[in-house]
Parts: C-alpha cells; structure tokens; sequence
C-alpha cells in the first residue's frame, strides 16, 4: 500500500526470497485509503490476485492469525506467500 508499483516490489520480495514471503496490508474496498501515507488499499481478492502468480497463498488474521478467505471483511490481514 506504500508504493506506487506493487507488482514490481511483490517482484523484489519474491525473488529475494527462499521458501515464503509474509506481507500484511489493510483489507480496504473504500476509494480513499484509511491511510494518508497509502497510495492504494486492496481487498483480500485484489491481493490474493496478485500474489498467487508467485506461489500458494494464505490468508490470516492479524490478531488470530486465524485462516481466511478471499471475500473476508476483516482488517488488516497477513498474506503467506509459500515459493
């Protein structure tokens, strides 16, 4: 949510990686962030989509660190990605 080009910076963190990569993010489908210092909030679906290219996916609560899913309303998440 901080940088202008998500795709390349998922890019980075994946290819700097060995077995998995952890990214939290609000799960946000308002226009407006919640943040001003966000560029863009994704729903749970808009970043499952653009990490699962990358690998297996799983989505967790930030606090329960219990298992979601896509259409979860729940904020913030955390988003497992295994390479």
């Amino acid at each position: 949510e901080h940088v202008e080009d998500v795709k390349s910076a998922i890019k980075n963190l994946v290819d700097s990686a060995t077995t998995e990569v952890w990214i939290s993010t609000p799960n946000n489908d308002e226009e407006t962030p919640s943040n001003p210092f966000h560029v863009r909030e994704y729903t749970a679906k808009e970043m499952y989509d653009l990490l699962v290219p990358y690998g297996k996916v799983k989505i967790h609560h930030w606090d329960t660190f219990e298992l979601l899913n896509t259409d979860t309303k729940v904020s913030p998440l955390i988003y497992k990605i295994t390479l």
